[in-house]
């Protein structure tokens, strides 16, 4: 009984914590040395103003082009500038038949790719909202074992 109620009392955190009301899905945007502050990197709604959301070329698709369907997805990109810091690009990207990929997507200037990967979840290129979620299991599995 206390496994059923220990259970539901997470799902409901989780559910409330990923709450998407129609056209508002955030992203976090931002590129280089923005990455590495809170205080200058953005939370953006990928539905405002789509084709200005991710830093050019992320988002290809002109927004007159769009279907007003359109659905999103967050991504954060990796990239070598030829210092030896590691930067990152993190925005919206407009999934093309439900599947978000990194092909609309592609490092400023002159630099080299690292990786890329997308995410379905609001605010989830995020450093932070993984550091939540492992919290979140770290809780689950203290209270399943040793409670």
């Amino acid at each position: 009984m206390k496994f059923l109620i220990v259970t539901l009392v997470i799902v409901a955190a989780v559910l409330a914590g990923s709450e998407v009301r129609a056209n508002e899905f955030e992203c976090y945007q931002c590129v280089g040395t923005e990455c590495q502050s809170s205080e200058t990197t953005k939370l953006v709604n990928c539905y405002d103003n789509p084709g200005n959301n991710a830093p050019a070329p992320a988002t290809t698709t002109a927004p007159e082009t769009r279907a007003a369907d359109a659905t999103y997805a967050c991504f954060t990109m990796r990239y070598e500038d030829g210092t030896t810091t590691t930067k990152y690009q993190k925005g919206c990207i407009t999934k093309v038949n439900g599947i978000a990929t990194c092909d609309g997507v592609s490092p400023p200037g002159a630099t080299k790719l690292d990786s890329c990967v997308t995410c379905q979840e609001p605010k989830c290129n995020s450093v932070a909202g993984l550091g939540v979620s492992l919290l979140t299991l770290a809780a689950a599995l203290y209270v399943q074992y040793f409670m």
